[in-house]
């Protein structure tokens, strides 16, 4: 918005008219002839003449903000101009006319047509007058219509108050308006609380005062709207119908903290078309032409209003005009806006010396007394205001309020019903009344009277909040969320609204939905501690721990001493397992409040956890002195004597505790477990027995007993017991509980499925059962059913490292990796030092070919458990992936070192080293192998290939011919073993052994090339043939090795074109094939082409034919299983 300084500056003011006046008169021709309003920083028009015509003349400064003096800024330039454009283009009658605009040195001058007074001249003409209703219809109607055509060519108004609208002939015109244009909340804020009541420039509507305390919201931007521009015209009206202008009430009714009060200035009806300006959310705003429509009504019906208005009159009483009064006066309430009150009752007292008979200026003379809180003199002057004008009813409004200050309920009540009897429009004395009553507990007459100030002003946002207080109170949630979600419909910039029904879907345990709104109450709310406190709340209840702190922290900020923020930061670093800060927190929240005994009794838990024992001790005496019948307390301390080894301390601790609450099971529990450990078992089983009695379902005494029992080999007593022994008429989930974990250990799968299925049917609660039954479920591999299970049980009992350890396996086999892995991350998030689940979850990883985040989590198993050998073999092969031999030995070498025994290991080593060609630790690794698996036949063939790759025929031969005999159709072995006779130059014995591996697998393309070369090599040709087209039937991806040898075989068969054919098959396969090259020559010498075999020479004149069968030989090697 175009908002001009705000800070006087009259000898600035003062020196712009020199600079202007000259230039005027010599260019212009144009006189000044009244500048007192400029150069008092009152206004930016000055009157002048022109040709004996007088004008309005705008000065716009278009200085530079950030340059030296004189330098026009081309944006404000541009503004200018545009402003002028917008207001020569606007031909409306209550539009200011504009006759030129020029600029001069950094002026931007708007010459417009004469106006005799502002509207701020009007309302100072008719202060303490009853204003004339059709009169301010008429103006009413007058800036509605000029607003709404303004509205209608998409612009909106600028600056939108008294002083610079004008009047000419009881005619409105208005000069400031233009394009929306964005502003900061923040500044805006900042320059509305600084203006001063006799130069207020603009109003500023609720949505865009700026509540935020932080720098990131304090900078966002805002475009201004049409519906902000309805709450400035309200504004505007409202200052016309009080004839003066309190800058402290519209500002209080624009922060929400004031409501619209009735004014006996104009009637009855008009005050509620007032009214509907001044809603808190600018969506429910009227729209202008039905305000516009009010008006015409309130006009058309004037004669009926008139007979109507004698049922609704109120006595308007009028002081008399002085000038020096209003003055003084003028001077008080501003002294007011500042919030100065000292200063004003000084200035409000001079009028009383002028006009000892002014009740109104006792009455704010009261006001100001009542705000600093000098209840004596508030009381005193609000009285004397009564005695000189009975029929008041705003003195007794305030003195009523005074007396409910001074705890003077009755006498409150009693003025506040006079000053309805005198105004039943008084919305807020329906209020107050409603809020004694509210004190008082009398909740039904206390909403009676709150609805009432609702019935008289629709917008009273406070009425709405307070009922919703009661029913808050009277725990009717839904009702209360009703009418809390009515006051942030009518003022969502009221922090205190949010807050509360926050706290009602807090109570109902909708976490999110009271983040939400205590989110939004630190935005809006000047009370930031309770915001904070309370969604640190929120999020620990949401488990979001870390979001927590940082609110408790923030609400640390604001108040250091806010005992309970630190109070609840330590329970958040204690369920964080951060004792030492927990333990400090809960420190300074004794230092701030030494009376917290429940902060001493959890310090002692906190020291306890560190096993800090003789801090811990002292700790809960300190409770125990405060509060000396603490009994968590001191069953605290016995059981910290338990943890010391001290049980017969503990049992007098527990006896103490035992004799303040006979019915607290776990004291019974916890006396058991400190006879036991004295090996006194008769008075430990009687001990359990009683807890068993207080609660048949504590799990934990019935396992303790059953021990014992099974400790002194009395495992039939014990089945007794769970089955007769407890005295109940029929089982309890608890009994079904243990029968089935009894029949688990068992491995009687079926019956302790039973058993837990009926612990279930007796409690669907009871997690540890639904736990078992899905571990069942996973023994039979039915993971779906398993997974069921755990999920209750998870629902049930959240936060379970084993049973999110569980959870992840089950889904592992069920092959749904990423759910594995959240529920192994969640494991370990539960419990960092849970070994299986950082190796589990390096599998998933593994799997998901994250090889670096595997590694990872194999090594941190291997650092919880120094014998975890599967951890450091999963290490070594995962490097593997990665290419990293020499991490892969290095770990497969420790998995060896631990578990000597490691088959797998073993293997995965063996083919590392025939990989890096290390084939002598490759045979040593092979050799240990069979030695543990002498009839593997997997073990067994790399032992073979080991040989054969280290020439060692004999050996590989011997091995081959053992694995052999284990499985006769291991085709890789059959065709090795051809391999080797064919290396021993032994082809008759190596045909035979390809041949068996073709019996086993008769697509065996390597055989069948293999029989071929042989039969090449023995200058068996035909048979020769017949092997290689059986290879090229198979259509390998090495065709062209086939058709190479083939075309050798035509051509030592003299079958040259046959040849020649097969070899440019080879050259169309592989054009570079150099060795084809060198053949083609030859065959083209013995066709006596002997230009083709040139060319062909060229190509490759090295050649050596007796590589042919070296080249097409090689050993297959599989790696066997890993």
């Amino acid at each position: 918005m175009l908002h001009q300084t705000f800070i006087l500056n009259t000898s600035q003011n003062q020196s712009h008219i020199k600079i202007i006046e000259k230039d005027l008169l010599k260019f212009q021709n144009i006189q000044i002839i009244d500048s007192k309003k400029y150069e008092e920083g009152l206004s930016d028009i000055v009157y002048i003449k022109q040709s004996n015509f007088q004008y309005l003349l705008k000065i716009i400064n278009l200085q530079s903000d950030f340059e030296e003096l004189g330098v026009v800024c081309q944006n404000k330039l541009a503004d200018a101009q545009k402003l002028a454009k917008d207001i020569s283009e606007s031909l409306h009658e209550n539009i200011i006319k504009c006759i030129s605009h020029f600029q001069i040195q950094h002026f931007y001058l708007v010459q417009m047509e004469y106006c005799g007074q502002t509207l701020q001249d009007w309302i100072l003409e008719n202060r303490r007058k009853k204003i004339d209703r059709q009169t301010f219809i008429m103006l009413s109607k007058q800036i509605l219509d000029a607003a709404s055509f303004i509205h209608s060519k998409g612009l909106v108004l600028y600056n939108f108050a008294p002083r610079n609208i004008f009047l000419q002939n009881q005619n409105i015109k208005i000069q400031l308006f233009g394009e929306a244009k964005e502003i900061n909340p923040s500044n805006s804020t900042q320059f509305f609380d600084m203006q001063i009541m006799q130069n207020i420039q603009f109003y500023l509507p609720p949505e865009f005062l700026d509540n935020s305390v932080d720098a990131e919201s304090q900078s966002i931007q805002q475009i201004w709207n049409q519906q902000a521009d309805l709450w400035c015209i309200g504004m505007c009206l409202y200052s016309m119908a009080q004839a003066k202008n309190l800058l402290y009430y519209l500002k209080e009714l624009s922060y929400g903290t004031m409501y619209y009060q009735f004014q006996k200035s104009i009637d009855i009806d008009i005050n509620y078309i007032l009214l509907d300006f001044f809603q808190f959310d600018q969506i429910k705003r009227p729209d202008i032409l039905k305000q516009i429509d009010s008006f015409d009504k309130a006009q058309k019906n004037l004669d009926q209003f008139q007979i109507q208005q004698l049922e609704n009159t109120w006595e308007f009483d009028l002081e008399d005009f002085n000038q020096q009064i209003e003055d003084l006066l003028d001077e008080a309430y501003s002294f007011f806006d500042q919030k100065k009150e000292s200063e004003a009752i000084e200035k409000f007292k001079k009028v009383i010396e002028i006009n000892p008979n002014s009740y109104e200026t006792y009455s704010s003379i009261g006001y100001c007394y009542y705000i600093i809180g000098d209840t004596i003199n508030s009381e005193e002057s609000f009285k004397k205001s009564i005695e000189l004008n009975k029929n008041y009813s705003r003195a007794y409004y305030y003195l009523g309020c005074e007396y409910f200050m001074q705890g003077k309920q009755e006498q409150a009540i009693l003025n506040l019903k006079q000053s309805i009897k005198l105004n039943k429009y008084d919305a807020d004395s329906h209020f107050k009344i409603g809020y004694i009553y509210y004190e008082k507990g009398e909740d039904d007459i206390a909403i009676n009277y709150f609805k009432q100030a609702i019935k008289i002003n629709p917008y009273y946002e406070q009425a709405y909040n307070m009922i919703g207080n009661i029913y808050n109170y009277q725990q009717k949630q839904e009702d209360a969320i009703i009418w809390y979600d009515k006051a942030i419909q009518l003022n969502p910039n009221f922090g205190d609204n949010y807050n509360n029904l926050g706290l009602q879907y807090y109570n109902q345990k909708q976490f999110d939905q009271a983040l939400w709104y205590f989110q939004k109450s630190a935005e809006k709310s000047k009370n930031l501690v309770n915001a904070y406190v309370n969604q640190g709340l929120c999020y620990q209840n949401l488990n979001q721990q870390d979001e927590a702190i940082q609110q408790y922290q923030k609400a640390i900020e604001v108040d250091p001493n806010f005992s309970d923020a630190h109070y609840n930061l330590a329970l958040i670093y204690y369920d964080k397992k951060l004792m030492k800060e927990s333990i400090e927190q809960y420190q300074i929240a004794i230092d701030v409040k030494p009376s917290s005994y429940d902060a001493y009794y959890n310090m002692g838990i906190a020291y306890h956890s560190l096993q800090q024992y003789d801090e811990a001790i002292q700790s809960y005496k300190n409770a125990i002195k405060i509060k000396a019948n603490y009994n968590n307390a001191i069953y605290n301390l016995g059981v910290t004597y338990y943890d010391l080894g001290q049980y017969e301390e503990s049992l007098k601790y527990y006896s103490q505790a035992y004799d303040l609450n006979p019915d607290f099971v776990d004291i019974c529990y916890s006396t058991g477990l400190s006879y036991e450990k004295l090996n006194k078992y008769p008075e430990a089983l009687d001990w359990y027995k009683r807890a068993i009695k207080l609660d048949p379902l504590y799990m934990d005494p019935f396992k303790r007993l059953i021990d014992i029992y099974v400790k002194e080999g009395r495992q039939e007593e014990a089945i007794e017991f769970l089955t007769k022994g407890i005295g109940l008429a029929e089982k309890n989930e608890v009994q079904y509980f243990y029968l089935g974990v009894i029949k688990f250990k068992e491995l009687k799968l079926d019956e302790a499925m039973q058993f837990f299925k009926q612990a279930i049917e007796k409690n669907p609660s009871l997690e540890d059962a639904h736990f078992n039954l899905g571990l069942c479920y996973y023994k039979q591999k039915n993971y779906d059913e398993a997974i069921r299970e755990y999920l209750i049980a998870d629902e049930l009992k959240p936060n379970q490292s084993d049973l999110s350890y569980n959870l992840g396996i089950t889904y592992y086999y069920r092959k749904e990796l990423e759910e594995a892995k959240k529920w192994y991350l969640k494991s370990i998030q539960l419990n960092p030092n849970y070994c299986d689940a950082y190796f589990n979850l390096g599998i998933v990883y593994y799997e998901e070919q994250n090889y670096e985040e595997a590694i990872q989590m194999y090594k941190k198993s291997f650092e919880l458990d120094s014998k975890f050998a599967d951890a450091c073999y999963n290490t070594s092969i995962t490097y593997d992936k990665l290419n990293d031999s020499e991490q892969c030995i290095y770990w497969s070498e420790k998995a060896i070192e631990i578990d000597p025994k490691c088959i797998d290991t073993y293997k995965f080593l063996g083919q590392i080293f025939s990989k890096l060609d290390n084939n002598e630790k490759a045979l040593k690794i092979y050799l240990k192998l069979v030695d543990l698996l002498p009839d593997d036949e997997n073990a067994l063939y790399n032992l073979g290939i080991t040989y054969q790759l280290l020439h060692m025929y004999n050996e590989a031969i011997e091995v081959f011919e053992k694995g052999y005999k284990i499985n006769p159709n291991q085709c890789d072995l059959l065709y090795n073993l051809g391999l080797i006779y064919y290396e021993l130059k032994e082809n008759e014995l190596s045909i035979q052994w390809y041949q068996k591996a073709l019996n086993v697998n008769p697509k065996y393309q390597n055989a069948h090339y293999n029989i071929a070369l042989c039969y090449y090599d023995d200058d068996l040709i035909p048979e020769g043939i017949q092997s290689i087209k059986k290879f090229l039937e198979l259509k390998t991806f090495s065709s062209h090795k086939g058709y190479l040898l083939l075309g050798h075989l035509y051509y030592k068969n003299k079958q040259t074109n046959l040849a020649i054919q097969c070899y440019k098959k080879v050259k169309k396969m592989y054009p570079d094939t150099k060795e084809v090259d060198q053949w083609l020559g030859f065959l083209y010498d013995d066709k006596e082409m002997y230009e083709s075999s040139i060319k062909a020479k060229q190509k490759n004149i090295k050649y050596n034919p007796d590589q042919i069968a070296t080249n097409q030989s090689y050993l297959n090697q599989t790696k066997g299983d890993i």
